[in-house]
């Protein structure tokens, strides 16, 4: 736990992984904002379904732009990137990000692939992927910063 600890006070003396995580935090709390109506949560499922769902969205605003800082941080340590191979990783980065770290933004992607009638059959309207996202970026994020300085791809 110390270890980890370390490795994330590393990645906030870092400008570049410093200044991704503050910007990732910003834009991620303001799509929750402004893509949810919290008074109509509030009336329309109740007082415990809101304070869960406000309890994973803060948890999900901490969590993930600390896990895009790790990996920034990650990639300027190694710097192993370069030219073509950077545009390549970064267009699959992006994909993974678009499609992981949230399923209320890859709503979009799932009703390309046929899946948004098939989620609508969830029996907490969307709070279980919420659940599952929260328990997938605490993983990631101890993955992450578990091996701050080491790369673990063999060549």
């Amino acid at each position: 736990m110390k270890t980890i600890l370390k490795n994330i006070s590393k990645i906030f003396k870092k400008k570049c992984s410093l200044f991704v995580y503050v910007i990732s935090i910003f834009i991620i709390w303001f799509s929750f904002y402004y893509f949810n109506n919290y008074p109509l949560i509030r009336w329309n499922y109740g007082a415990i379904y809101f304070y869960i769902q406000i309890f994973l969205e803060a948890s999900i605003v901490i969590l993930f732009p600390l896990f895009i800082g790790g990996s920034i941080y990650k990639i300027c340590f190694f710097n192993s990137l370069s030219g073509k191979k950077i545009w390549i990783w970064g267009v699959g980065w992006f994909l993974w990000v678009l499609a992981g770290w949230c399923p209320a933004c890859s709503i979009s992607l799932a009703t390309y692939l046929w899946l948004s009638s098939f989620l609508t059959f969830l029996p907490f309207w969307w709070l279980e992927l919420k659940v599952l996202s929260f328990f997938i970026l605490i993983y990631s994020n101890y993955s992450v910063f578990k091996n701050l300085e080491v790369c673990s791809i063999s060549k």
